[in-house]
């Protein structure tokens, strides 16, 4: 038995870029367990490689007619055949996840779809069709629906979320598991929005991935102003703004004190006493 694992190196990132979000959770959550379980298998080997050399030393110092029980007894126990099952599925889906299996009428899925994609781009309805015969319990794939109209994904026998069919609008996706009886599928609703843009008063926007709004500077400084003079758009941004007086700009005349006297004056710049003339 080889413990050389195979390598891992394929850009599953890239590869799932453009699927739903829970696509590429489900996908990177068994890609972990791989993983995992690679990690697994040499201390697991081990185990089996003790099992046998004492099943074959019972075997050889036991007499013909003892073979089959000294054997019987030294066989694998249950959950080593377990740990040995799972390792064997996770082998099996290594070769197949992450991978993207276009079709463009209706079909049924296989095997080789365990742990991939299925993308429907059928302008048509289609219809996908889960085969229980044809797939072990843990089976798992994900269906997109990249064509303009209607998916029916519909089980052979079973249900699936309970129902004997769910409907994948054009846009929308699944992931379709197995129990070894019934399907249940987690879906994503399609998206609606292809372009954000910007009206006046705002930057950014685009029409993929992530997008920002942000609104647009006015070239006002930001600050405390005093008794302002400001100035808004049609769009509610102050676009200009500037300090006003800190104080009054008067002259104040007052009376003269007698009949033939003369008027006095007090003057005030931005509030402050700048000139003055007592009355007579």
């Amino acid at each position: 038995m080889s413990t050389n694992l195979p390598s891992f190196r394929t850009a599953l990132g890239g590869l799932l870029a453009d699927q739903p979000r829970n696509v590429q959770r489900a996908h990177n959550t068994i890609w972990n367990a791989i993983t995992d379980i690679y990690q697994a298998i040499p201390q697991l080997k081990s185990q089996i490689d003790a099992v046998k050399s004492s099943s074959s030393s019972s075997t050889s110092s036991s007499s013909t007619s003892s073979t089959s029980s000294s054997t019987s007894s030294a066989s694998v126990t249950p959950s080593q055949a377990a740990s040995i099952a799972n390792a064997q599925a996770l082998r099996a889906i290594a070769t197949t996840l992450g991978t993207v299996n276009p079709q463009s009428t209706s079909y049924t899925a296989q095997p080789s779809d365990f742990g991939g994609i299925v993308s429907v781009t059928s302008s048509s309805p289609t219809t996908v069709t889960l085969d229980e015969s044809k797939v072990q319990p843990q089976f798992f794939t994900s269906l997109t629906n990249t064509g303009t109209s209607t998916t029916t994904v519909q089980p052979s026998s079973g249900l699936i979320n309970g129902a004997s069919s769910i409907s994948l609008a054009a846009g929308q996706a699944a992931t379709v598991f197995f129990d070894g009886i019934n399907w249940s599928a987690s879906t994503s609703l399609p998206g609606t929005i292809t372009e954000i843009s910007t009206a006046s008063g705002l930057s950014g926007g685009g029409s993929s991935g992530s997008v920002m709004l942000e609104i647009a500077a006015t070239g006002v400084t930001a600050g405390t102003y005093t008794l302002p003079t400001i100035v808004v758009n049609a769009q509610g941004l102050v676009t200009s703004a500037s300090n006003g007086p800190t104080g009054i700009n008067a002259t104040i005349v007052t009376a003269a004190l007698t009949p033939t006297g003369a008027q006095g004056s007090m003057t005030f710049v931005n509030g402050v006493l700048t000139a003055q003339t007592p009355a007579s």
